[in-house]
């Protein structure tokens, strides 16, 4: 299996957190929850760190997939309101929606979706994630694999979700993929 398995085995299983615990969110709270396919409202994400992007990145090259991109405000893998890459969204795109918290907000808790739980103030407790796990553990792991992958230094960096999407990343970085 190795580091980079390991690596992503953990980001897997964050990724499979977020997916329990929106399932859980909407099953609990069906009526406060509006999200649905072929909405795509938040589906507006332009970069992600370089774990996200060589996620996104094989999925793409194990389809033989490349996306014609055009500039627009929505991400460049929403198709016909459809994401195309999702089983590889992103940790955000697997958080849209859910009523969140951080010790950054100067309120208990946000709604990043105006349409759910948009009655009330008060929230479940067990409706509202706390995104500064979710970030920290995702940091975490985007480090180790770019320390694995001899990128360290560009850790902080992000990719722009259209040039996975048309597969000109930096030659660096794709360099580093292709070893993988």
């Amino acid at each position: 299996m190795g580091l980079t398995g390991d690596i992503f085995s953990k980001y897997a299983a964050l990724c499979d957190y977020c997916e329990k615990f929106w399932q859980s969110v909407s099953k609990k709270y069906p009526k406060d929850i509006a999200c649905h396919a072929g909405c795509g409202i938040c589906c507006e994400l332009q970069s992600v760190n370089l774990l996200e992007a060589y996620s996104i990145y094989n999925v793409l090259r194990l389809n033989e997939k490349k996306m014609e991109t055009e500039q627009k405000s929505s991400c460049v893998f929403l198709l016909n309101d459809t994401c195309s890459i999702y089983s590889a969204r992103p940790i955000i795109c697997r958080t849209h929606g859910l009523v969140i918290k951080s010790v950054e907000f100067t309120s208990s808790f946000s709604i990043t979706c105006s349409y759910n739980f948009h009655y009330t103030d008060d929230v479940p407790h067990d409706a509202i994630l706390d995104i500064d796990l979710i970030t920290k553990n995702l940091i975490r792991l985007n480090y180790a694999f770019c320390m694995v992958i001899g990128k360290k230094q560009i850790a902080s960096e992000r990719i722009e979700l259209s040039q996975i999407a048309s597969g000109k990343l930096p030659i660096e970085i794709q360099n580093a993929f292709e070893k993988l």
